[in-house]
């Protein structure tokens, strides 16, 4: 072998492409190390076998087909393309052929020389290339932000690119802008344009909220915009025109200091949480009520600041964070410095505007003065009522033995005229007698000393027997009793029937009382949703609208003291805690210069 065979047996064994040749029939005939390399067969494996059976082009890359690629080869000399070859494994490679016919002079017959590379790893980094490159401009293109993109020159920007978000948000003027340098298009905005050189010095991202005028439409907006460094030489400026949030979080903050206001001038301590029982908002009134140092609360939790946390108030905040409203007239609570204090206060969910919960409100007021002077009140209020029963008792009984020795004296008079003295003896003590043991029995039911016996008591005779009490005083003015009690004949009632009695005989003689002369008095019975009510209406002067809050008010008689009849007030306040204690009420209608209507309602049995 000569030198020169010599030196192209080295160059085939060491190329990197495979070099192959086949004779006239197709049967292999070189294969060098590359080809084992690239298809996985060893040259002693394929030389004298048809090609085709080792290698077969499975596909033509570019779509052609067999046929029309023997017709170039044969008319050129030549093929170049690419095609899909099998590996020995079965795996596909994808192969750069270059196919030559090779005639030499002392040879014949002539062979076909492949030089054969393997691209596919090429083929798919270029393949990823291309899809990385349609997706970044799928991207680009169709994203709602504004994108442009500058390429350097010098020390300026050139715009160069824009996506169909940045056309729209101009409104289609951005386009002969195109080519337009930086350092003009904001030569007003020295801030823009540090921004431009920061990104580029230090191949940064630059990020930044701006109020901008936009170049093409001179529309002033609030856009956060982001440089980005692309290398080498360019920027893309990605932007979003948050005028929309800017707008609302400046309304957010304006309703922020409307609601700090509010709980501010708020007569109690006020403090607004979130879901998780964090501080949002608070009153200053709070912050000097509970807050230790002074300072605010904002973002801390609600029993983060009391030393003793009450543990039913965690589960009172859980109940109010479900939907439900609280409140307490009294609670003692102890503060941050240990002082114990009584409390008023309210919890209230507030919603957001879906509908759902947002967190909860809390009120306080601090009513530990007005409890202590209320318990003092009270305590006073005992004294009282304790002094009224036993000077009451102490009354009643010489009064009852001169009421006693009185009727003896009647007895035993023959005058007419000292009989006559003597009857207004009795009835002056049977009215204080009634006054005293009215005031015993208001005494009684203030201090919780009252005996009550309710049961069933049939409702029409307490009804006439409290009639027949009266009846004289109201043939003495001359009135005319309608009564119409078909309606409870059978019925029975649920009451004490003594203190029904009493409390009837009340009303009714406030109907002859505060009667006129020749007037009428009705008294009905209705059923009513398994109660009886009886209405008891006269034909007086009425009373006042503004005057009937005070009617059950001990010793108010709403004026009458200064006319001629009778009484010290205590009768309706008697009558209404009576009713009460029995399960039933009072209610009043009136009109003035018509009269007065009162019904007394109790339960069926």
């Amino acid at each position: 072998m000569d030198n020169d065979a010599i030196s192209a047996a080295v160059i085939l064994e060491n190329v990197n492409d495979a070099v192959i040749a086949i004779d006239p029939d197709e049967h292999i005939v070189v294969w060098n190390h590359a080809a084992e390399d690239i298809y996985g067969w060893r040259v002693d494996e394929v030389l004298g076998r048809r090609l085709a059976d080792i290698i077969p082009v499975l596909h033509y890359i570019d779509g052609s087909t067999e046929t029309q690629v023997r017709t170039a080869f044969f008319e050129q000399g030549y093929w170049r393309g690419n095609v899909i070859q099998p590996h020995r494994d079965g795996h596909e490679i994808m192969i750069a052929a270059s196919v030559r016919l090779l005639s030499f002079p002392d040879e014949a017959p002539r062979r076909l020389i492949s030089v054969n590379r393997d691209i596919t790893a090429q083929m798919h980094l270029t393949t990823q290339l291309k899809a990385s490159e349609a997706r970044f401009q799928a991207q680009y293109q169709s994203s709602p932000a504004s994108m442009t993109i500058w390429q350097k020159t010098g020390d300026d920007f050139v715009l160069i690119e824009v996506n169909r978000a940045a056309r729209e948000f101009t409104k289609g003027q951005i386009q002969p802008l195109f080519g337009a340098r930086a350092s003009v298009l904001y030569q007003d905005r020295p801030d823009i344009l540090a921004d431009f050189a920061r990104c580029d010095a230090e191949q940064t991202t630059v990020q930044r909220e701006r109020w901008w005028t936009l170049q093409t439409t001179g529309e002033r907006r609030f856009i956060a915009a982001t440089f980005a460094p692309i290398p080498p030489d360019m920027i893309l400026i990605h932007t979003i025109d948050i005028t929309a949030r800017k707008l609302a979080e400046e309304a957010l903050a304006q309703e922020y200091h409307r609601l700090q206001h509010i709980l501010d001038i708020a007569p109690v301590a006020m403090a607004v949480f979130d879901r998780e029982a964090r501080y949002i908002a608070h009153s200053r009134r709070w912050i000097r009520a509970y807050g230790s140092t002074g300072q605010s609360f904002i973002g801390q939790r609600i029993q983060d600041y009391f030393p003793v946390f009450p543990a039913h108030w965690s589960e009172i905040v859980a109940r109010a964070l479900q939907g439900e409203a609280i409140s307490a007239p009294e609670e003692r609570w102890t503060d941050f410095d240990g002082k114990q204090r009584i409390v008023s206060w309210a919890i209230t969910p507030w919603y957001e505007a879906d509908a759902t919960i947002g967190g909860i409100v809390i009120a306080v007021d601090d009513v530990t003065q007005l409890a202590v002077a209320r318990d003092e009140a009270k305590q006073a209020s005992r004294a009282k009522s304790v002094f009224l029963s036993s000077m009451s008792h102490e009354l009643r009984t010489p009064l009852q033995t001169i009421l006693g020795y009185a009727q003896i004296l009647t007895d035993d008079l023959e005058s007419p005229e000292h009989r006559e003295y003597m009857s207004y003896i009795l009835t002056a003590g049977e009215h204080l007698l009634t006054l005293i043991n009215d005031v015993l029995d208001i005494t009684r039911i203030e201090n919780t000393g009252f005996e009550m016996r309710v049961e069933p008591a049939m409702l029409a005779p307490i009804v006439r027997e409290s009639l027949r009490l009266i009846q004289q005083q109201a043939t003495e003015q001359a009135l005319h009793i309608e009564v119409d009690l078909a309606s409870c004949q059978d019925q029975q009632v649920l009451a004490d029937p003594q203190r029904l009695k009493q409390v009837l005989v009340n009303l009714l003689s406030n109907a002859v009382k505060y009667n006129v002369r020749g007037g009428g008095i009705r008294i009905s019975c209705i059923e009513s949703d398994k109660h009886m009510r009886i209405d008891i209406q006269d034909t007086g002067r009425g009373i006042a609208p503004d005057l009937i809050p005070r009617l059950f008010t001990p010793f108010d008689r709403l004026g009458a003291e200064k006319s001629r009849i009778g009484g010290i007030g205590l009768g309706l306040a008697l009558s209404k805690q009576l009713m009460e204690r029995m399960g039933g009420k009072i209610d009043v209608s009136s009109e003035v210069g018509i009269g007065s209507t009162f019904s007394v309602q109790l339960p069926q049995t």
